[in-house]
């Protein structure tokens, strides 16, 4: 019998084993996932601007804003949010090969400096340039637009029409006037990544242009917080947490960086007095009972 039960276990630890291994082995396969929100970041590379909204080129502004790829190319590129390709270029200057994407709101989203497209949209234009005979393909889809799904890998990053790899990510309202794709929803999950990886000062940048258009969003308030602390401006991230906390009062995350905060600084008091107005309204919370047994604990400050 106990023969029985030590190879029994045995096979069932080779079979963990071996699906783990499988399910290791297909995330690694898997592109990167972009961040949730109601516009994506459009490339899966780490998140970095490398050329402005409206910074002057040679003899225009710039109408949108460079994402790096680390002077790669081929790295995927996703679609901000779900919609519809209904135009695309391919030249060899200007945008390169470029698609534009109408959004669910009205807006389009450029692409451009595209090192190629994804098969479905591939196909299409690879059509086209056979039946014309060249390269340079001016494309209106308006009557047959190549549906897109936020997320959607649409084109991968190169350098088409420009000599340093990046993708040109643009966004131009019904008008076909260009905006700050710098919009607050973009701001918030590109500074949530940089806040991932510690790039306090970039992350603080961009939540300050996303708080002018949200002064009241309690999420851009809470990441305002962390970037703050995170260059140890404790005065101002304690006030980025309050005004969090005054919006969105049952934020169990937010409770918990604000005590975190008063902690480091050795207010012990002030932290205290902040867990229990939590508990108030979550009695039976278990991180914040927790945060009320860490503030006992902690050292007295002033």
């Amino acid at each position: 019998m106990r023969r029985r039960l030590v190879l029994f276990f045995l096979c069932l630890i080779a079979c963990t084993a071996a699906a783990t291994a499988t399910a290791w082995a297909r995330h690694r396969r898997r592109p990167a996932a972009p961040p949730t929100g109601a516009l994506l970041y459009p490339l899966a590379a780490a998140p970095t601007i490398s050329g402005n909204f409206g910074q002057y080129r040679s003899d225009h502004p710039h109408g949108g804003v460079d994402l790096w790829s680390f002077l790669q190319i081929g790295t995927p590129v996703f679609a901000a949010a779900d919609g519809e390709i209904d135009y695309l270029k391919c030249s060899s200057t200007g945008y390169g090969r470029s698609l534009y994407e109408k959004l669910a709101d009205g807006r389009t989203a450029v692409y451009g400096h595209l090192s190629g497209f994804a098969p479905k949209i591939d196909e299409v234009v690879r059509r086209e340039q056979r039946r014309r005979g060249e390269y340079h393909v001016r494309l209106d889809l308006a009557r047959r637009p190549i549906g897109v799904k936020r997320g959607e890998v649409i084109g991968y990053a190169g350098d088409a029409g420009t000599d340093v790899p990046h993708l040109h990510f643009e966004i131009r309202d019904r008008r076909g006037l260009a905006l700050n794709p710098d919009d607050a929803e973009l701001a918030l999950n590109l500074a949530g990544l940089l806040i991932e990886r510690q790039q306090w000062a970039e992350a603080l940048q961009l939540l300050q242009g996303a708080l002018t258009q949200m002064p009241d969003n309690p999420e851009i308030l809470n990441n305002l917080g962390l970037a703050r602390a995170g260059l140890g401006q404790r005065e101002q991230a304690e006030a980025a947490y309050r005004a969090a906390l005054a919006r969105d009062p049952r934020s169990v995350k937010i409770y918990n960086n604000l005590v975190k905060t008063l902690l480091e600084a050795g207010r012990r008091d002030a932290a205290r007095d902040v867990v229990e107005q939590g508990l108030r309204l979550l009695p039976a919370d278990p991180l914040l009972r927790s945060l009320r047994q860490a503030v006992a604990t902690a050292p007295a400050g002033r």
